[in-house]
């Protein structure tokens, strides 16, 4: 507030919109005392008044059937009555506050809130998806994003396919399954570089049977696992020595570039 206070005052467009959280107004270019301040209305942010508000009128999205008319006389209504919109359903109901325009804050030349131009460029916007469909699903007020673990993951679909029929990525399955095959004996162990303490302690633990990396680079990981764990003798993907783990060297520039940079 001190340093930038417009700029700190603009966060309250969004986060605390309605006038009565506001504890200033400006009134003839300068700011004074808002008399109807609310402390505690300030302090629970964004509320239905945000959205369903405005000039004292009430806002609101169409019937479930798609009708917006009132059904009685608006003056015989509380508030006089409901105005029903469309506009509630699409997702340019959500840019006022999730999306900043071109001249706004930015990093790096992009908006640091460019949640609508992102959702226009995305396949739910292709398939005919509102931010509300998955934000707000069956009109429920959640605005599950990206705090919601299980939002997170519907936005997700990770595959990992295996070069031959015949591998099976060995690390992914042990952490899926949690060691519950009968053996791991048929599975590969896909690495960057030569396996870690981490990799190597799931190869032993799992007893998986291959081990496929970029080359040796980092393989002093896997020395030192050995030295400090005895007991678990040489972990069976190192290189050196009687291996009893057959070792796929793949030789990819790019790879053995970032271990030369990690090293």
């Amino acid at each position: 507030m001190k340093t930038d206070p417009l700029s700190a005052r603009s966060c309250a467009t969004c986060h605390a919109p309605i006038a009565e959280q506001r504890p200033e107004l400006l009134e003839g270019g300068r700011w004074i005392a808002n008399p109807d301040f609310d402390s505690a209305l300030q302090g629970r942010g964004v509320v239905c008044a945000s959205c369903h508000v405005r000039e004292h009128q009430r806002f609101g999205p169409p019937r479930r059937d798609g009708s917006t008319a009132s059904r009685a006389p608006r003056a015989s209504l509380p508030h006089n009555g409901l105005t029903r919109t469309t506009a509630f359903l699409r997702s340019e109901f959500c840019a006022s506050c999730h999306q900043f325009a071109p001249d706004g804050l930015a990093l790096a030349g992009k908006p640091l809130e460019n949640t609508y131009e992102e959702w226009r460029g995305s396949p739910a916007a292709r398939r005919g998806l509102q931010c509300q469909s998955c934000h707000m699903p069956d009109r429920r007020h959640l605005w599950r994003g990206i705090h919601d673990a299980d939002m997170v993951r519907s936005g997700l679909d990770i595959v990992l396919r295996a070069a031959r029929p015949r591998y099976r990525p060995g690390e992914t399955a042990a952490f899926r399954n949690a060691g519950r095959q009968r053996s791991y004996a048929g599975t590969t162990m896909v690495t960057t570089l030569s396996p870690c303490w981490y990799c190597s302690g799931l190869v032993r633990q799992f007893g998986i049977g291959r081990n496929a990396c970029a080359g040796r680079l980092g393989e002093k990981a896997g020395r030192r696992f050995s030295e400090h764990h005895p007991h678990c003798a040489r972990p069976r993907c190192e290189p050196e020595g009687e291996s009893a783990v057959p070792r796929t060297e793949i030789e990819h520039v790019r790879c053995k570039e970032l271990g030369r940079r990690c090293q």
